[in-house]
């Protein structure tokens, strides 16, 4: 029989209160859900399409790993805490027993997702700002670059997860954290990897956004640019900086539980905003929107044109035929 701990008439309170945050973590988890599902349906709805936006459909598919990863999160605690408000205890665990499905998916997001975002950064900074001349190979070969940072974030998983088979810490959380799992020292790093990646990925996308402002561009390109910046500027706001006051949670001094708490909500927001960012930034994914969600009955009069350059009679072409223009314009 495992052992188990008793608690104490606080933390029965405490639980009690926990308990409605974790639930309100997964409602917003399970919404939030919806809107990535949305997106990734619509960006792979058309070969082409599908073509042109590969770095935001990597991108979402990072974002329901870490969905999945709050909501299986949420629903664990949830399921531990009425248990022991039932039983009055809580059992003792090892780290070992704390590797879920669900702290795997939060670590492989955790690493995945910003090294994305570091390679939208990227591939829009040696296009526009340095102009390198095999951009274009770069840019329709990136596929390679994406698979390579799903590698590299499914290492940064599995090794942690090996070491602490091997050489499991005794008596963790219960509620089996990221930290319960693998230790706080991987958990800062953790921490630190996501707030330096995603940092990054901003500064070389608003590098690229002000280069941009002083050259002509195609309507394909300023598109990318909005819409990876602004991507880059929600999840600083929403990744990073909670991310960073993890850092200081756990390495300097204790952070007020008001500035913790809202942690995973706002990682879900920030999946869910990317939906809204296409929709409100981009003409192209706004009109294939509307397209795919009326079944093809939506039919604008100025349709999105792919460059600027484009006349009146081209600019009202369907938008896989303009998709087919900038493919074969980039292909050059």
């Amino acid at each position: 029989m495992a052992a188990v701990v008793n608690i104490t008439e606080d933390q029965k309170a405490q639980f009690a209160t926990d308990l409605g945050v974790h639930k309100l973590n997964a409602t917003v988890a399970g919404c939030c859900f919806v809107f990535v599902c949305m997106n990734i349906f619509v960006m792979a709805s058309n070969k082409a399409f599908s073509k042109a936006y590969r770095v935001l459909i990597a991108l979402n598919v990072t974002n329901l790993f870490i969905i999945f990863g709050i909501l299986g999160e949420a629903v664990y605690i949830i399921h531990s805490y009425k248990d022991a408000l039932v039983n009055g205890v809580v059992p003792k665990l090892t780290s070992s027993q704390c590797i879920k499905l669900y702290t795997l998916f939060q670590v492989f997001a955790d690493f995945a997702m910003p090294l994305i975002e570091l390679t939208m950064g990227f591939e829009r900074f040696t296009t526009v700002v340095l102009a390198l001349p095999r951009c274009s190979r770069l840019d329709y070969n990136s596929h390679k670059f994406y698979l390579a940072a799903f590698a590299g974030a499914a290492f940064a998983t599995t090794a942690p997860a090996l070491a602490s088979l091997a050489w499991p810490t005794q008596n963790v959380d219960f509620t089996c954290s990221r930290q319960a799992a693998f230790g706080v020292p991987f958990g800062v790093f953790n921490y630190a990897f996501n707030v330096f990646a995603i940092v990054a990925g901003l500064a070389l996308n608003t590098a690229t956004c002000l280069k941009a402002r002083k050259i002509q561009q195609s309507c394909g390109n300023v598109r990318k640019i909005k819409c990876y910046t602004s991507v880059a500027v929600v999840s600083t706001l929403l990744v990073s900086v909670p991310n960073f006051i993890s850092i200081i949670h756990a390495t300097w001094f204790t952070m007020p539980e008001n500035l913790m708490t809202p942690a995973p909500i706002l990682a879900c927001v920030n999946c869910a905003l990317q939906f809204f960012i296409n929709v409100g930034m981009n003409e192209e994914y706004r009109y294939r929107f509307f397209k795919v969600f009326t079944c093809g009955k939506y039919h604008p009069i100025d349709l999105p044109t792919q460059d600027t350059n484009l006349s009146t009679t081209q600019g009202k072409k369907s938008i896989t035929q303009t998709l087919s223009i900038e493919t074969d314009e980039l292909k050059k």
